[in-house]
């Protein structure tokens, strides 16, 4: 029986979609009940749980549940396949637990759905006055929801409302911490960290970035000056 719970383990993948970027079935725990009898042959069963989408946009996700057994010569079969459509909100925003009888046994899960995105911004780029933070395009906005880290608080906030939606935004520092009331000169030449984040937990793997001083524009046309010793 070992050896069905590593295949279900197996079976959290992603439906993809022909246009867009797609999603994935995370894990958050589950649990799996045997129960056959003394005599079981002819036992197989498919479970597992594929988030689907279209152009980029989650939709809900599609639960493969079927199989057959003899148990105690008793031949059993079933298919409860299912499609559960969900709205993109519900898709990025809950948590999801299935559960699905078999034969002679149970198994009960707990997952949500996430993009396939990570943060393509390099993460050692040298310190400056200018970042282009970017994420894997093709999503639809609400999985935008990027996040910073603010050293001197301890605590993730969100960006400005104008950069979240995006999958790449271009911003200075002071730009970064406008509407918060906070002074942002305060964050010169301390790393700061980025990262995505939905509203059902999930969040990207993270890069930082030191913001430095622009250097002053010149001003005015030089005046040559003898230099002659």
């Amino acid at each position: 029986m070992r050896k069905i719970i590593v295949y279900i383990a197996l079976s959290f993948l992603s439906i993809g979609s022909a246009f867009g970027q797609t999603f994935s079935i995370e894990e958050l725990d589950g649990d799996f009940f045997p129960g056959c009898g003394q005599t079981t042959t002819n036992y197989s069963f498919n479970f597992g749980i594929d988030a689907t989408s279209t152009n980029g946009v989650p939709t809900g996700y599609y639960v493969q549940d079927s199989g057959s057994a003899t148990e105690d010569g008793n031949p059993c079969s079933y298919d409860d396949s299912r499609q559960i459509n969900l709205s993109i909100n519900n898709a990025l925003c809950n948590n999801y637990i299935e559960d699905a009888s078999h034969c002679c046994d149970d198994e009960r899960v707990e997952f949500r759905i996430i993009p396939n995105l990570t943060i393509t911004t390099a993460d050692n780029l040298p310190p400056g006055p200018e970042l282009t933070l970017s994420a894997t395009p093709g999503f639809t906005s609400q999985v935008y929801g990027w996040r910073f880290f603010d050293p001197l608080t301890n605590s993730w906030e969100n960006m400005p409302a104008s950069f979240r939606g995006n999958s790449s935004n271009t911003f200075t520092l002071q730009e970064l911490f406008n509407g918060t009331g906070k002074d942002y000169t305060q964050y010169i030449n301390i790393p700061i960290e980025f990262r995505v984040e939905i509203c059902n937990g999930w969040f990207s793997g993270s890069i930082d970035f030191q913001f430095i001083e622009e250097s002053p524009n010149l001003v005015g046309t030089p005046t040559p000056s003898d230099t002659s010793c």
